[in-house]
């Protein structure tokens, strides 16, 4: 929400020079960027694990009603997991090297684990049963 306010020209939690600069350096786009990034992630994480991460919603042109691919759905989400976990211990180890705990992206491992796990669990869910057997299938 910050950097979206930031985007509108709102100080907050800065000071109006500093807003000023990052507008005239473009550097304030950057983080709304970063900021549109992170709520499309959060919402496609709540996706693994709702009933619309499954059946795209009605509303949606042309999807709407049809089934979600799982690896469509997996892939993204594993790559977002080793990215988060990967780059999380790294800033972590720092963060404790430093003593600089209060930085938000020390929580980034916690981040990827959780989004780790809502990956696995949906594709669990989802993956086809064995034609065999009639259990669920591993692939």
């Amino acid at each position: 929400m910050t950097r979206w306010a930031w985007g509108l020209g709102l100080a907050v939690g800065i000071g109006a020079t500093e807003l000023a600069a990052m507008h005239e350096s473009g550097l304030v786009w950057a983080g709304v960027g970063l900021a549109t990034f992170g709520a499309v992630g959060a919402a496609l994480t709540l996706g693994l694990a709702h009933r619309w991460g499954e059946v795209f919603p009605r509303w949606i042109p042309v999807l709407g009603g049809r089934t979600v691919p799982v690896w469509p759905a997996v892939a993204p989400a594993a790559l977002v997991t080793v990215v988060l976990v990967n780059a999380g211990w790294r800033i972590l180890v720092g963060a404790f090297v430093t003593v600089d705990l209060s930085n938000p992206m020390a929580l980034w491992p916690l981040w990827g684990l959780a989004v780790g796990v809502a990956t696995v669990a949906y594709w669990l869910r989802r993956r086809r049963e064995c034609l065999q057997c009639a259990r669920p299938a591993l692939v």
